[in-house]
């Protein structure tokens, strides 16, 4: 990943999200916003001791939440390190009730028919590329009558605070356009707009103004911002 400096902070030439998965400490102090989510996902769908899939798991800050209250729960993400990442977080952890397995969103081959309670995704459900919706029917298909899916992305046509007032481009527009459209396979949603706390100026620098470089490292200094917002689409559907 080539790095440049902006105000004298380093940030990617070009798209960090191009080299993510192998920087997965990164990402991973960065990604705040589906940890916020939790907790709201747990009060829209029941996961107190239920069999939890966790679909494009990434660190496994999520799974391990989930893990808390549910019975079990498998996380399967297909990037390695961000697996190993996972793996050992639980472990360091103590958390036992938690596995992380090697797996695509597109193939649930490996499991049954209603073997889960809930299966949930959050910024990882594989749109726009699943041109045949193969992650919902394979979710409903492992997911027992009753049981419930659970998407989480950014709320489409959101903007964070440092494109607001700008005609810059943010997000897949792709992506957000086929979540967009999931209300036609039975979704319904909530959006809520989260306070991602960095705690210190500085965090904010290195992980959020890092990704998304000038326009946020400007914000972020001009405003003395350690905390900023990021607005989710939380999708709930009873299969």
């Amino acid at each position: 990943m080539q790095i440049r400096s902006h105000r004298g902070y380093p940030t990617p030439v070009g798209s960090f999200w191009d080299a993510y998965p192998e920087h997965p400490e990164l990402y991973d102090r960065f990604a705040l916003s589906t940890l916020y989510a939790v907790p709201i996902a747990h009060e829209l769908v029941e996961f107190r001791s239920a069999r939890v899939l966790d679909v494009a798991s990434g660190t496994g800050k999520n799974a391990i939440e989930h893990a808390k209250i549910a019975r079990w729960v498998i996380g399967i993400e297909p990037m390695p390190k961000m697996r190993d990442y996972a793996i050992a977080r639980a472990a360091s952890l103590g958390i036992a009730n938690v596995e992380f397995r090697d797996g695509i969103a597109e193939d649930l081959s490996a499991f049954s028919d209603d073997t889960f309670d809930v299966v949930t995704s959050m910024h990882g459900a594989p749109f726009p590329w699943d041109t045949e919706r193969r992650f919902l029917r394979e979710s409903e298909r492992v997911v027992r009558k009753g049981g419930h899916i659970v998407i989480v992305g950014t709320t489409p046509g959101w903007r964070p605070q440092h494109l607001r007032g700008s005609d810059s481009d943010f997000g897949n527009t792709e992506v957000l356009r086929v979540m967009g459209e999931l209300e036609r396979f039975g979704f319904g949603h909530r959006d809520v707009v989260v306070d991602m706390d960095y705690g210190t100026q500085q965090e904010a620098l290195e992980t959020f103004g890092f990704i998304y470089g000038p326009q946020a490292i400007d914000y972020i200094l001009d405003h003395g911002a350690s905390r900023l917002e990021w607005s989710l689409r939380i999708y709930t559907r009873t299969v």
